[in-house]
């Protein structure tokens, strides 16, 4: 088994060395973000890019957090090679800290966000999770570092939900 490469005069050597670091890169991922060094670079080169064409700029193989939003690539953005076709399935956008412009980052968005009404994912694909016409940030309201949650006007989750303020809801104070 391994591959033979021919080589009748010294000069050759140089295309034969280049092939092989491709071939190596293939199975390398130096930032270990779950991306190949391969793939990130092919991305990045704009030889790979999305199936509607799109081209991922910003996308840095040594770098495991392109964006610095707090994901890995590799999370953002799931590569499999099948034969000679590769496959690829966005969360979110590694080149773009805030893929949907909410104002949230995607490292807010993709994690499980703690509210006062409970934890859920939002959509970072979406400014407007639940498509109620009020933004995901909006509803989420203020982070209060003290307790570790957003303290929510409205539900980000689901539609036609309760407003916190509103005659019909109802707000309780728990004490310990």
């Amino acid at each position: 088994g391994g591959l033979y490469f021919p080589a009748s005069e010294a000069e050759k050597l140089y295309d034969i060395f280049d092939s092989l670091i491709e071939l190596t890169d293939l199975y390398k991922d130096s930032d270990e973000d779950g991306i190949s060094d391969y793939h990130e670079k092919a991305i990045e080169s704009g030889d790979l890019r999305l199936g509607t064409g799109v081209r991922l700029i910003g996308l840095n193989f040594q770098d495991e957090d392109s964006d610095n939003d707090g994901i890995l690539d590799g999370e953002e953005l799931m590569i499999r090679q099948s034969g000679n076709r590769v496959y690829a399935a966005m969360n979110s956008n590694p080149t773009l800290k805030d893929t949907d412009n909410d104002g949230l980052d995607d490292g807010i968005e993709c994690n499980k966000v703690k509210t006062n009404i409970g934890e859920h994912k939002l959509n970072a694909f979406s400014a407007d999770t639940d498509k109620d016409g009020v933004s995901d940030k909006e509803e989420l309201g203020t982070y209060l570092d003290d307790l570790g949650y957003y303290r929510v006007s409205s539900n980000p989750f689901k539609k036609e939900d309760f407003v916190i303020g509103d005659e019909g809801a109802v707000s309780f104070v728990l004490r310990y």
